[in-house]
């Protein structure tokens, strides 16, 4: 049966065919062009990009590429390395034969032959990048995706993608625009929520010192240029080691200068500073938890205003609980007074007892994750405030909190056998507590708690 576009929608909605279904199937159908016109050029990219008499230019690349990053994370001949590089080559890397990207080369030679909406892809993902991107929801088919360095959020429709990531993950990703919607580009590389803050502090350190020699140019400057490289910062968080900052040029030049190794507290100020930048720009964004309205635009209503208001209340318990531990934590008072919102004043900080700190003490012994111990020092703190417990052997209580982090974080290699040998407790002990955390706190695998 067909609808007239004046008849009454068969969806039962009351409205005209015309101003509901029938838009919908419109837009359905503009999206699925836009995605098959995006697959043609990118297959017509690769093909462009094998001709012969750009040899010269991708042997050198995928030379520089190499020597950056396929030794810190991969085999050289691994297919995500291949992936990677030809996504930099295409939309990256300055050909020396050009003196500009590839994807740009292809958009001038080939203007007579493209309609607007394939130009209108093709100028977007020219001007794409990398970046770190945060998972903050994920359904059946698509995710939201928030990018930690430049600000915004982004719905990503990707059935595939969305069925084997959970959210609070942390990917290194190209996101492109096609029509409507967004995709990945390339490979995405997936790192564990536990290394947020300290991969943010190295590549925010990296960008400081590449500003030294590249005044007044902005977060997607640098990643156009210098984003390749981030999984050598990353890597070298992976294993632990104090990563010095090395000045880099355009396009893998060691430019020498001063090496040092960059101190937490300085790293940690620098954190505190990229989120001071992004809760600025957050009250104009566009957040789908307030189905896409900015916060300043909720702020407009009395209802609005007290989502606004309940979100940042949420958020600054986060930052109270950061306090309480001893920990830089981040003051929402100047985004309130953006927005307009009555200002907070914040309960003194609470005093622990020495039971408490012994505990903590412990779990910062236990690692040099700064972001594990950061975290699992809150689910301790959170276990603490709700249950009061009697503490009569720290080691214990520490061993429970790290078997309850291999639990939240799927840390198969942990056992509490081994932990019980390490704290001299019984394993009895570690997994009564164990149980009495994880109920009390109502814990899940990868709880959003514990990985914003």
């Amino acid at each position: 049966m067909k609808w007239g576009r004046n008849d009454p929608c068969p969806c039962g909605s009351g409205k005209k065919y015309k101003d509901c279904c029938l838009e919908n199937r419109v837009a359905d159908f503009q999206q699925h062009k836009w995605q098959r016109l995006a697959h043609e050029l990118q297959d017509n990219l690769f093909s462009y990009a094998e001709e012969e008499r750009f040899i010269p230019d991708s042997e050198e690349a995928f030379q520089v590429y190499l020597n950056i990053i396929a030794e810190d994370l991969f085999e050289p001949l691994e297919e995500p390395v291949f992936v990677s590089f030809v996504d930099w080559f295409i939309h990256d890397y300055t050909l020396k034969s050009q003196g500009k990207s590839l994807i740009r080369c292809y958009l001038v030679e080939k203007e007579r032959e493209l309609g607007p909406m394939e130009k209108e892809l093709l100028q977007n993902w020219a001007d794409s990048h990398i970046s770190l991107l945060r998972v903050l929801a994920v359904g059946e088919e698509w995710l939201v995706l928030e990018d930690l360095l430049v600000g915004g959020e982004y719905l990503v429709q990707e059935s595939n993608l969305a069925q084997g990531i959970v959210s609070g993950s942390i990917l290194l990703a190209r996101l492109i625009k096609v029509g409507d919607n967004f995709q990945l580009s390339g490979a995405a590389l997936e790192f564990t929520p536990l290394l947020r803050e300290e991969i943010l502090a190295l590549v925010t350190s990296y960008y400081i010192s590449w500003q030294e020699d590249n005044r007044g140019k902005a977060w997607k400057e640098f990643l156009k240029q210098e984003g390749f490289k981030i999984p050598s910062l990353i890597a070298a968080v992976m294993e632990g080691e104090e990563a010095s900052l090395p000045r880099l040029g355009a396009q893998g030049q060691d430019k020498g200068g001063e090496e040092g190794d960059q101190e937490w507290p300085e790293a940690q100020q620098l954190v505190t500073q990229i989120l001071e930048q992004y809760y600025r720009r957050w009250v104009d964004l566009s957040v789908p938890a307030f189905s896409g309205k900015t916060p300043r635009e909720m702020c407009r209503t009395p209802e609005g205003r007290q989502k606004v208001e309940n979100l940042l209340k949420d958020l600054e318990q986060l930052e109270l609980k950061r306090r309480d531990n001893g920990e830089p934590y981040f003051d929402f008072n100047n985004v309130r007074s953006l927005l307009g919102i009555k200002t907070n004043k914040y309960p003194g900080q609470r005093l622990l007892d020495s039971s408490y700190r012994e505990v903590s003490r412990l779990l910062e012994e236990n690692g040099d994750n700064k972001t594990w111990v950061s975290t699992a020092k809150r689910v301790w703190y959170d276990f603490y405030q709700q249950a009061r417990p009697q503490v009569k052997k720290a080691n214990a209580w520490a061993a429970a909190v790290i078997y309850t982090m291999a639990r939240l974080f799927s840390e198969r290699d942990i056992t509490q056998k081994d932990l019980a040998h390490r704290y001299q407790v019984a394993p009895g002990t570690i997994s009564n507590h164990y149980r009495t955390i994880w109920q009390t706190l109502n814990l899940k695998r990868f709880d959003q708690r514990y990985t914003r």
